[in-house]
């Protein structure tokens, strides 16, 4: 028997500085009854690998709705960067971005699609490393309603009496109480802007409005990521501020307070806190379009406007880490309260 064994061992440079170790070793050719075969065996190849980079707290975002996303530099002989995009940390479907810089700047029109997260590569030549972290950030929202399938539904209502409805006619968001002393909120499970931000909407009731119906805008409320709502309504708006206007048919005006609801009552869910703002009579057509805007700020300044005139002022910070938002509708001793929404804004403040 014949056999012949020729080691081979080659040396590759690759970028980053590092090296691959391409080895192919034992070829071994026996020869027997007249008959030759080859084997080759390849060990794996082993590289150094392409350090990642680090994403920095994205900034927040401005009154443009721009943000810009920055990262550490991994080495010095990186060629390229590339960042995805994705409205949650899944990264399903992401978009790709690509720099040769450590940072990339964002702007978006405000939209009903308002949560952006973020990772980013580093390559070295063609050799990429893993992603990084990950960084979220929640920007600009804005609704007309002209798309009749923006997610807003009804999330809570009382319990004695659920014959209400949300739905959308003619670019407009309408919140229909058929029965008496009845509520129900309406939100779409979307976050306010990270920050201050302010929350804008423009209401109208319709031309049936009758003694004490009523509006509002909640904030400041809670949501775990469960189905919303459930038969018990405990996964989301189980604490909120609430902004109500009321119609008074007997002087023809508008009156507003602000609550903070803590709790729900256990027998028809009606909801139970603290008053912030006492009632107080509204100078404005109330039969008109009217714009309400609610500014929330860091400090936990709430600042509460009527057609870009300050109504109302008040501290409180209770629930300034929970963000979801929407809209309510309420029922005294007269049914049939069919507030109608002209539009929804969500924006940061600077």
């Amino acid at each position: 028997m014949e056999s012949s064994f020729q080691p081979v061992k080659q040396l590759v440079k690759i970028g980053a500085g590092g090296f691959m170790l391409l080895l192919s070793i034992l070829f071994f050719t026996p020869h027997l009854a007249a008959q030759a075969n080859t084997y080759t065996t390849y060990l794996p190849i082993a590289y150094k690998a392409v350090p990642t980079p680090i994403l920095q707290p994205l900034t927040r975002s401005s009154s443009e709705n721009s943000w810009t996303a920055t990262w550490t530099q991994p080495a010095p002989d990186i060629t390229r960067y590339e960042v995805r995009e994705a409205p949650n940390t899944n990264f399903e479907s992401p978009l790709f971005y690509n720099t040769t810089t450590t940072n990339y700047a964002f702007s978006m029109p405000a939209s009903i699609n308002n949560s952006y997260c973020y990772q980013v590569r580093a390559f070295a030549n063609d050799i990429p490393s893993i992603w990084s972290n990950a960084r979220c950030i929640v920007v600009d929202y804005y609704d007309d309603f002209s798309s009749g399938n923006s997610g807003w539904a009804i999330r809570r209502q009382d319990t004695d009496d659920v014959n209400n409805a949300s739905y959308y006619e003619n670019n407009e968001l309408v919140v229909k109480i058929r029965g008496r002393w009845d509520y129900a909120i309406a939100s779409p499970l979307v976050q306010a802007p990270t920050g201050s931000y302010k929350l804008s909407t423009r209401v109208k009731f319709d031309s049936g409005v009758d003694n004490l119906h009523a509006y509002g805008l909640i904030f400041g409320a809670d949501w775990n990521g469960l189905p919303c709502p459930v038969a018990d309504y405990w996964t989301c708006f189980n604490h909120y501020y609430r902004l109500l206007v009321i119609w008074h048919g007997s002087t023809n005006s508008l009156r507003m307070n602000l609550k903070r609801i803590d709790s729900h009552d256990p027998r028809d869910n009606a909801g139970r806190g603290v008053t912030l703002v006492d009632y107080n009579e509204v100078s404005v057509n109330p039969n008109d379009w009217n714009t309400w805007t609610v500014e929330v700020h860091d400090d936990g300044e709430i600042v509460i406007r009527i057609n870009g005139e300050v109504e109302a002022t008040v501290n409180d910070a209770t629930y300034l880490g929970d963000r979801y938002f929407g809209v309510l509708a309420a029922t005294d001793e007269y049914s049939g309260a069919e507030p109608h929404f002209d539009y929804f804004g969500a924006t940061n403040l600077p």
